[in-house]
C-alpha cells in the first residue's frame, strides 16, 4: 500500500483532500484510480487508511475508512550526523536512513572535505528526509537541523 505524509489540514472529518505533488503521483505515476486505498500520514504518529473517491492531476479526494496510532516507531530516536558527500550520494544517504528510522539529520561540513556543499535548502533536505515513506515503521517527518561545522559544537 502506497504510504504519504500530509499536513494535518489535509484531513478533515471523515475526508481527505490531496493537492498538487501528491495528486500529481498519485494520478500520473501510480495510475490512482476511484476505488483505490493509500494510507496517509499525518506526521503525528496518526495513521489513515483512505479509499480515493475521485483523481485528478491537480486534486486527489478520498474517504477515511480507519485511523490507528502506528506502532511502527522505533523507541529510540535517532540523530544522525552525516559529513556532506560527493554528488548525490548524500541525498540517498537521507533517503536510507529514514527508511531504517533516523529520526533527524544534521549535514556536517567537515575540515577535510573535498567536494562543495550542495546547493540544498532546509526546504530540499526536509523533501529528501521525508520524500514518500517506504518502511512500515516511518510515520513521522524528519527533521533535517541547518549545516554544521566540525567546530560548533564546543
Amino acid at each position: 500500500m502506497h504510504r504519504f505524509f500530509v499536513s494535518p489540514e489535509s484531513i478533515s472529518d471523515d475526508r481527505v483532500t490531496l493537492e498538487e505533488g501528491i495528486a500529481a503521483q498519485i494520478a500520473r505515476v501510480l495510475r490512482g484510480r476511484p476505488g483505490d486505498t493509500i494510507m496517509v500520514l499525518d506526521g503525528s504518529g496518526m495513521e489513515y487508511r483512505v479509499v480515493l473517491c475521485s483523481v485528478s492531476v491537480q486534486r486527489v479526494i478520498g474517504d477515511v475508512v480507519g485511523s490507528s496510532m502506528s506502532e511502527g516507531e522505533p523507541g529510540v530516536e535517532i540523530t544522525l550526523y552525516q559529513a556532506i558527500i560527493k554528488g548525490d550520494k548524500f541525498e540517498y544517504v537521507l533517503q536510507k536512513c529514514t527508511e531504517l528510522g533516523v529520526s533527524a539529520f544534521v549535514p556536517m561540513v567537515c575540515e577535510r572535505l573535498h567536494t562543495q556543499c550542495p546547493a540544498m535548502g532546509q526546504g530540499t533536505l526536509r523533501a529528501v528526509a521525508n520524500h514518500r515513506p517506504r518502511g512500515r515503521g516511518t510515520v513521522r517527518q524528519r527533521a533535517c537541523a541547518p549545516h554544521r561545522r566540525t567546530g560548533q559544537f564546543r
